[in-house]
C-alpha cells in the first residue's frame, strides 16, 4: 500500500509539474510577444501594422485559427472590423451597437473593465469541430474604443494564463490606438497652430489683403487635402446681395464666377452664421451645382462664415475629391482661420479709411496754408494800402497847390500870352492825370471789388490817346482815332 501511495504521489507531482512548465512557456511567450510588440510602438506611428502584429501574436499565443478587430465608431453607434489575421476583412461586416446580437457587440458594452474576455461555445462547426470565440475590449481612459475577436477550432479549453494574455494584447491594442488618437490630436493641434501662424504673419506682414486670403485659401487646400477652396466677400451695393468670388485655390476666381445670395440655400445659411457640411454634394439637396460638382471631380463640401464683429461679411468653401464627413475639429479649424481671414479684409478697409483720412487731412492743410498765404498777402497789401494813403496824401497836397496856381495865373495873363495859358492848362491836367494815377494805386492796395457802370467808349478812347499822347509824340507816331459819335453808353 504504500509503494501505490508513493507512485500516485510522484504521478500527480510530475503532473503539476508539466502543467506549471506548460504555464511558464505561455507566459515566456506572452512576455516575448509584448516585448514585440512594445518595440513595434517605439519604432513606428502606423497603427494598421501594430494592430496587425497585435493580432497576430494573440492568434499565435492563443492557437487560434484567425482574429479581427473592430473600431467603435460613435457617430454611426457600430463596430467597424479594422484588421484582420488568418482571413480576408472582406467577410467581417459592420455590427450596430444597439441592435445586433454578437459575441462583439456584448464585450464592447462591458462596463465592467477587469472582464476580460467572453466565450462563445457553439455546438459544432461545420467539420464537425468544437468552435472557441473570445473576444475582449479595448478599453482606453475608461472608454471602450474597440474589441479583439479571436476564433479557434479544436478546442474550447482556455486557461487562466491565455485569458490573462488576452486582456494584456487587448490592453496593448488599445494603447496603440490610443497613443495613435493622441498622435493625431498633436498632429492636427500643430497643422492648426503652423497654419494660424502663418496666416497671422502674413496679416501683420502685408496690408494687401488680396495676397493675404488668396494665401489663406492655398493653405486650407493643403491642410485639408482638398481639391478647391473659395472665399467670396457679399456685396451689398446693388438692388440684390451678391456673393463675389475673391480668392480660391484649385480654380481661379475667373472659374467660380459671382452669384446672387438668393441662388444658394447654403450660402444663406452661412451668412446667418451657421457652418455648414455637405458629405456628399451628389445628393444633398442643398447643393444646387450637382452637374458642377460631377465634372470636376467634387465630392463633399464644408463651409465657414466670414464674421467681423457682429457682421457676417463672406464665405468660405472646401470642396474635396473624396467623400469625407469632416470632424468637429475640422470646423474649428475652418471657424478659426475664417476669423482670421475677417481680421485681415478689417484691417485692410482700416488701412483704406485710413488712407482716406490721410488724404482729407493733407488737402485740408494745403488749404490752411494757402488760406495762410492769402491772409499773409493781404495783411501785406493792408499796409501797402496804408502806406499808400499816406503817400497819397503827402503827394496830393503839393499837386492841389500847383493846380491851384496854375489855375490862377492862367486867369492873370492877358490873351496876348495864350502860349502861358496853354502851359497853365497842360499844368491842370497833368496834374489830374497824376491824380488819377494815385487814385488808381490806392485802388489797387485797397483791392476794391470792381463797379460795372455805363462807360462811354468814345470818351474813353479820348483819354487813352491823351495819355499817350507825349510817347507818341517823342517817337514821331501820330495817332487818329476813329470815334462812333452815334454810340451811346455801353452797360
Amino acid at each position: 500500500m504504500g509503494e501505490e501511495s508513493d507512485s500516485s504521489v510522484v504521478e500527480l507531482d510530475r503532473d503539476a509539474l508539466v502543467a506549471l512548465n506548460r504555464q511558464l512557456q505561455e507566459r515566456v511567450s506572452g512576455l516575448a510577444a509584448l516585448h514585440r510588440i512594445t518595440l513595434a510602438l517605439g519604432s513606428t506611428r502606423q497603427p494598421a501594422g501594430l494592430l496587425r502584429l497585435v493580432v497576430a501574436e494573440a492568434v499565435e499565443l492563443l492557437r487560434a485559427s484567425d482574429g479581427v478587430i473592430y473600431l467603435v465608431e460613435p457617430s454611426a453607434q457600430r463596430l467597424v472590423p479594422t484588421v484582420a489575421v488568418g482571413v480576408e476583412l472582406e467577410q467581417f461586416q459592420p455590427l450596430s451597437l444597439e441592435t445586433d446580437e454578437d459575441l462583439a457587440v456584448e464585450a464592447s458594452q462591458s462596463r465592467y473593465h477587469r472582464v476580460a474576455c467572453a466565450v462563445e461555445r457553439p455546438a459544432r462547426d461545420g467539420a464537425g469541430r468544437e468552435m472557441l470565440r473570445l473576444a475582449a475590449p479595448l478599453i482606453a481612459e475608461g472608454r471602450t474604443i474597440g474589441v479583439i475577436v479571436l476564433r479557434r477550432v479544436g478546442s474550447c479549453d482556455l486557461s487562466d494564463v491565455q485569458e490573462e494574455l488576452l486582456w494584456m494584447l487587448a490592453g496593448h491594442a488599445a494603447q496603440v490606438l490610443h497613443n495613435t488618437h493622441l498622435y493625431e490630436e498633436l498632429r492636427q493641434s500643430y497643422r492648426e497652430l503652423s497654419l494660424l501662424h502663418d496666416v497671422q504673419q502674413q496679416i501683420a506682414s502685408t496690408l494687401d489683403y488680396h495676397r493675404v486670403l488668396r494665401q489663406i485659401v492655398e493653405k486650407l487646400r493643403e491642410i485639408f487635402e482638398a481639391k478647391d477652396c473659395v472665399l467670396r466677400l457679399i456685396d451689398r451695393s446693388g438692388p440684390e446681395p451678391i456673393m463675389r468670388a475673391v480668392a480660391a485655390a484649385g480654380r481661379g476666381p475667373g472659374e467660380t464666377p459671382d452669384r446672387p445670395l438668393a441662388s444658394s440655400q447654403i450660402d444663406q445659411q452661412v451668412m446667418s452664421g451657421r457652418i455648414v457640411v455637405v458629405p456628399d454634394l451628389l445628393t444633398d439637396p442643398l447643393f444646387s451645382a450637382k452637374d458642377a460638382a460631377r465634372e470636376h471631380g467634387l465630392a463633399s463640401m464644408i463651409s465657414a462664415p466670414l464674421r467681423s464683429h457682429n457682421d457676417i461679411i463672406g464665405t468660405i468653401r472646401i470642396f474635396t475629391g473624396e467623400p469625407r464627413d469632416f470632424s468637429v475639429e475640422d470646423q474649428k479649424l475652418l471657424a478659426a482661420v475664417a476669423a482670421q481671414a475677417a481680421v485681415a479684409i478689417e484691417n485692410a478697409n482700416l488701412y483704406r479709411q485710413i488712407e482716406e483720412k490721410s488724404r482729407q487731412l493733407s488737402e485740408s492743410y494745403e488749404q490752411l496754408r494757402q488760406t495762410q498765404r492769402e491772409l499773409v498777402r493781404k495783411e501785406k497789401l493792408a499796409l501797402l494800402g496804408e502806406m499808400s494813403a499816406t503817400v497819397a496824401h503827402e503827394i496830393r497836397n503839393p499837386l492841389t497847390a500847383i493846380r491851384g496856381f496854375a489855375q490862377r495865373i492862367s486867369r492873370k495873363v492877358d490873351a496876348a500870352e495864350g502860349r502861358i495859358c496853354d502851359y497853365c492848362q497842360l499844368i491842370v491836367e497833368e496834374v489830374d492825370r497824376l491824380d488819377r494815377v494815385i487814385k488808381d494805386v490806392l485802388d489797387f492796395a485797397r483791392r476794391l471789388s470792381p463797379k460795372p457802370q455805363p462807360t462811354d467808349l468814345n470818351a474813353l478812347i479820348r483819354e487813352t490817346v491823351q495819355l499817350l499822347q507825349d510817347e507818341l509824340v517823342q517817337n514821331e507816331i501820330s495817332m487818329v482815332p476813329l470815334l462812333d459819335l452815334s454810340l451811346s453808353e455801353i452797360a
